[in-house]
């Protein structure tokens, strides 16, 4: 291991991504830390270099005295020129007026007119340098996406591809990735799978969120199931019913609904504890008997919130064995019952999406109907449609920064996240026009 070490603040305004790309390319290790001093530092003996534009020399140099690399790129050592575009390198990072960066830019594309490289004839650390300048300002970016500096384009866009260039950025992304709202408060990313009914529930599903969710770049600190508590709120069942605040019922399930819907109470509302608590051991068994019944909780009959009209808290399944807990259980707490407890005993705040249809039974019925393409249909408010519809994990995690901590209900405003979207891909995204050709 090199004896210098490039250090990253992960709180910098602007990531060094070119002195990120010259440490890799000299084979330095870099750290990433959560709050620093200095934005960027160069640690060698105990000695500190704070000012970048010495770090980016030093790297330089290092990168110089190596005959090969295993990257697969030869090294070349410092030129006269290698100097003076290290010195731009540093000026398109500062705070330049548009006038004075379009004038860099134009230098240096007039430079590259005749030339692939900067300095010699191969990569070298000083064209990591200027392609690190160009990635870290979204005013450039938005200037070369105009392709009125081509020579430039085509250099950035091959460092770009490069491996391990893409290897630095996972790196950078994935340090990015550790440093969440929730760490500045010393909180975790909770990763949890509400699988209260096997019915609707396979391991499949958690396997294609889990993909879905490293798509967005998105690193849970910890996974939780809701089948993980499933004796608690079992015990929970209990207490609620010895309160006198839930009863079994075993009215079929259109009658229910019919009396949810006109505020009319159930024949077995009044039933005593002793015989609630009978039918629900009936129903721990899954007994024919136990099978006839649910538990619904006492809350209101009339409420204006039909919701909240005794909703049913358990119900039997003893046909469908649960992906996790086999036939330990014959019957389950609802999503309704479950979450509530389950938010207050893991500390989780809710984020709504408006003018949104996320019911996972009614986005499947669509599914299986064949009226949408898939899960990943754009149309659709899953992390796939999302990402297809095109989406980025910058944006989404930006957006949800930005939100804050509460713990009221969020609101999640769709033209707000897709306006913050649009700030991320418009330095970025390439516009293409076309004219249809007939004849």
């Amino acid at each position: 291991m090199s004896a210098y070490t490039l250090n990253v603040s992960l709180g910098s305004t602007v990531i060094p991504y070119g002195l990120i790309a010259q440490a890799a390319f000299a084979d330095i290790e870099t750290s990433f830390q959560e709050t620093s001093d200095h934005e960027v530092s160069l640690s060698h003996n105990g000695e500190l270099v704070t000012d970048q534009a010495q770090i980016a020399s030093i790297l330089a140099g290092k990168a110089a005295v190596i005959e090969g690399s295993s990257k697969g790129y030869k090294t070349y050592g410092l030129r006269n020129q290698a100097p003076e575009f290290l010195r731009i390198a540093n000026e398109l990072k500062g705070a330049q007026g548009f006038p004075q960066i379009v004038a860099t830019l134009d230098t240096l594309d007039d430079y590259l007119a005749f030339r692939a490289f900067f300095v010699g004839y191969s990569l070298s650390s000083v064209d990591l340098a200027v392609w690190g300048a160009c990635k870290g300002s979204g005013q450039v970016l938005g200037i070369l996406k105009r392709n009125q500096h081509p020579h430039l384009s085509r250099f950035y866009n091959y460092v770009n591809e490069l491996p391990f260039v893409q290897q630095v950025l996972t790196s950078i992304n994935t340090a990015k990735q550790k440093k969440y709202f929730a760490k500045a408060y010393k909180g975790k990313l909770l990763i949890r799978f509400d699988d209260t009914n096997p019915a609707n529930e396979k391991e499949e599903f958690e396997k294609t969120i889990t993909e879905d969710l490293d798509l967005m770049e998105i690193i849970g600190d910890c996974v939780s199931h809701s089948s993980d508590y499933f004796d608690l709120l079992a015990d929970y069942a209990v207490k609620i019913i010895e309160a006198g605040n839930a009863y079994a019922d075993d009215t079929d399930g259109a009658t229910m609904k019919e009396e949810r819907m006109h505020g009319i109470a159930s024949k077995n509302r009044d039933k005593s504890v002793q015989e609630n608590l009978a039918i629900l051991e009936e129903m721990k068994k899954g007994t024919p008997e136990g099978q006839r019944w649910c538990i619904r909780a006492k809350i209101s009959v009339d409420d204006t919130n039909k919701a909240m009209r005794d909703p049913v808290i358990y119900r039997c399944n003893v046909e469908t064995p649960h992906h996790r807990t086999g036939d330990k259980w014959k019957m389950y707490p609802t999503y309704d019952f479950t979450c509530p407890i389950l938010d207050s005993i893991e500390g989780n705040s809710w984020v709504e999406t408006v003018y949104n249809l996320g019911l996972q039974r009614k986005l499947k019925k669509f599914v299986e109907e064949g009226l949408v393409w898939g899960w990943d249909d754009p149309r659709f408010p899953t992390i796939r449609g999302l990402r297809r519809r095109g989406m980025t994990a910058e944006a989404l995690r930006q957006y949800i920064l930005g939100l804050g901590a509460s713990q009221s209900i969020l609101q999640l405003e769709w033209d707000a996240l897709w306006a913050t979207n649009k700030k991320v891909i418009d330095p970025i995204a390439p516009r293409y026009y076309a004219v249809e050709q007939q004849d």
